[in-house]
């Protein structure tokens, strides 16, 4: 069973990625795959939102890594050493969930000034892969030590937007500075799984304006852009407020099933090198 890790990136907040990390990883299990979801942003929002916050005294991925990375001076994790069952959380069938604390603070600034430290998450989940068909990373909102390990980490990226004019510049920024950086240097094989329009009003008149804009520098680059789009709606801060996805909180809304239709197509999406 070949494994896809598939990293949630965008260094501007505020365009989804949590909510896409979540959902889509919902969705992914209930289209019968076997998936593992890990929050590597300190902010700890998926946590929060997953209902599901490391509770005093428990451990994180942060917390084991951190502890290796100390003991052997590297970050190459000496992955004998992690308790993968301590930090990991059964959600539901086919869906573990790795949630995070403050600890990955401290994590990403021992890692700033440590030896091939965009290898740290690569080498930390490289004896779990064999368990999941999936593994979808909610990254952190920066370029850096996380998020350039998430890349390293990663088979591909989903890249989420808002379908606005400076969020289209965005995204050209992530991919010359990001995507490019590690696909020259710690991860050549990283591929663009797509770019996923969130947040999305389709009525508005400049809609479809800003979609033909991204899809032409999106394009040229041989960038796809998802057919799903995922529209805007005050229900995922009340999902949220109950430690829901959408699809458990309102299974059969049109926002439940925009991720059911993302997760078909990013099942079927081949994305070759």
């Amino acid at each position: 069973m070949a494994c896809r890790t598939i990293g949630i990136v965008n260094q501007k907040g505020g365009v989804g990625k949590t909510t896409t990390a979540l959902n889509l990883s919902v969705a992914l299990a209930l289209e019968g795959k076997s998936v593992l979801l890990i929050d590597f942003d300190p902010q700890g929002s998926l946590s929060i939102h997953a209902g599901l916050t490391v509770k005093e005294g428990q451990k994180s991925l942060a917390d084991e890594m951190l502890r290796i990375v100390r003991s052997f001076s590297a970050p190459v994790i000496n992955r004998d050493g992690i308790d993968y069952e301590a930090i990991t959380v059964h959600i539901r069938d086919g869906l573990d969930f790795m949630p995070t604390n403050i600890m990955l603070y401290v994590l990403e600034a021992e890692l700033s000034n440590a030896m091939m430290r965009e290898f740290a998450l690569k080498s930390a989940l490289e004896p779990i892969r064999e368990k999941y068909e999936f593994i979808v990373i909610d990254a952190n909102s920066s370029l850096g030590p996380l998020v350039i390990n998430v890349l390293t980490a990663s088979d591909e990226i989903i890249i989420p937007s808002k379908a606005e004019y400076l969020d289209v510049s965005g995204v050209a920024l992530l991919l010359s500075s990001g995507v490019n950086r590690v696909r020259y240097g710690s991860n050549p094989g990283i591929r663009i799984c797509g770019i996923l329009l969130t947040m999305v009003e389709e009525r508005l008149r400049n809609f479809k304006e800003i979609r033909a804009a991204l899809s032409e520098s999106a394009g040229d680059n041989g960038i796809y852009i998802f057919d799903t789009v995922i529209s805007r709606t005050t229900k995922y801060s009340k999902s949220s407020a109950r430690g829901m996805s959408m699809l458990e909180y309102d299974p059969k809304s049109k926002h439940a099933s925009e991720f059911i239709s993302l997760a078909r197509e990013v099942i079927k999406r081949h994305v070759p090198n």
